[in-house]
């Protein structure tokens, strides 16, 4: 299984457990993959850094994202 591969999977599964009971419309997991789909040109254009102290510092979504980048530099240090 290739790098992509990976990385498309533990994604889908993040986006899919933003799932919340009750939301008909998957508004969280809408809200959250878009963020997640507008992260890279953040990443590029900012850096890692304010990229990190921007999510950190918004919304609920946000800080979720954040949370799981962080987590994940976290358990992937060399």
């Amino acid at each position: 299984m290739t790098i992509e591969r990976r990385i498309a999977g533990k994604a889908r599964e993040l986006v899919s457990g933003q799932e919340e009971k009750n939301d008909a419309e998957h508004k969280s997991e809408t809200s959250y993959r878009s963020l997640c789909e507008s992260l890279p040109i953040l990443l590029r254009t900012a850096g890692l850094a304010q990229t990190a102290v921007f999510l950190k510092a918004k919304s609920a979504e946000h800080k979720t994202l954040y949370a799981h980048l962080d987590n994940r530099s976290k358990n992937s240090a060399c």
